[in-house]
């Protein structure tokens, strides 16, 4: 997304500068990592499973609620899909429900600064899922960078493991 015309060093650089997702991206990293110390500090005084539920149905009420603001057709839209696939929606929701679960669990018993840079793993399982679902390219070389990704969580939640 960041490397086009493979121009010069800086280029990444520039392309982000101008590309969209990728000011996304970064500005969604950024919120991320603000929520996870937001929730590391809200989770020393609620349980976690009380401080997951809370949170989904946040996240729930406030998008609703943004859908039918902006367009009561999108909301239509939803329940229609809902209803023609129940069982992938409430599969989606399940899962998303342990995942949020397990991260403030963790974040509930560790440091913030140890527990999200584990979750880069996710790196390794995107690259396979967008490889086998949808046949993207390059994965040797996303593989590697996947990898490598890994390789820097390591050194920065088990310094011990690694002499330098």
């Amino acid at each position: 997304m960041l490397l086009k015309k493979k121009e010069s060093p800086i280029e990444p650089l520039k392309n982000l500068i101008q590309s969209i997702p990728a000011k996304l991206g970064v500005f969604a990293g950024f919120m991320y990592a603000s929520g996870a110390v937001a929730d590391r500090f809200a989770l020393q005084s609620i349980q976690p499973e009380l401080y997951n539920f809370m949170l989904l149905s946040f996240m729930g009420v406030s998008f609703s609620t943004y859908l039918l603001a902006k367009d009561k057709n999108k909301f239509k839209n939803l329940k229609e899909g809902f209803s023609d696939s129940k069982f992938a929606y409430l599969i989606v929701g399940a899962a998303t429900a342990v995942a949020y679960y397990s991260l403030v669990k963790a974040l509930s018993l560790a440091e913030a600064s140890t527990v999200v840079p584990i979750l880069q793993a996710q790196v390794l399982f995107v690259v396979g899922g967008g490889y086998i679902f949808y046949e993207e390219k390059g994965i040797y070389r996303k593989i590697i960078g996947s990898i490598l990704l890994i390789a820097g969580v390591v050194f920065i939640v088990a310094p011990n493991l690694i002499p330098i």
